[in-house]
């Protein structure tokens, strides 16, 4: 009986260590970056987890993507000039693609915004653009 004592801490902090490593490994992780190049400097676009074709005066860029899903969220801000060279990579989402968005993202609402969708990378993106002050909101799945 004197083993028991022992044996119960033991299985306790095995038990104990594996939520652990199942809670790092699970969730949200949150990046960062001034400009596009920390971003690209720090593997972000290499990762798949921000698209390629973002304006090149990207900055104050805030990204998070769930580890488990491979679901991303970002928002940044650019030079309003450039949003052409960025609609132009882009198509008008088809209302399937809107209600799938909407689905995963209920705070989705594009007022004052217009609304795109992009797909390559290995994502599905889709984009709200104020062009007027140069900012950007997107959410991909990789599927």
């Amino acid at each position: 009986m004197k083993r028991a004592g022992p044996m119960i801490v033991l299985l306790f902090g095995m038990l104990l260590c594996a939520i652990m490593v199942l809670y790092s490994c699970s969730g949200w992780k949150v990046s960062q970056y001034s400009t596009l190049e920390e971003a690209e400097i720090d593997g972000a676009i290499e990762r798949g987890w921000l698209p390629s074709i973002l304006p090149r005066s990207s900055r104050n860029i805030f990204k998070k993507h769930n580890l488990d899903t491979n679901q991303v969220v970002f928002r940044l801000e650019f030079d309003a000039e450039e949003a052409i060279s960025v609609i132009v990579k882009l198509e008008t989402p088809t209302d399937e693609q809107l209600e799938r968005f909407r689905k995963w993202y209920p705070e989705f609402e594009p007022t004052g915004r217009s609304v795109y969708f992009y797909e390559g990378d290995g994502t599905q993106t889709c984009f709200l653009i104020d062009v007027n002050k140069g900012e950007l909101q997107g959410w991909s799945l990789h599927p």
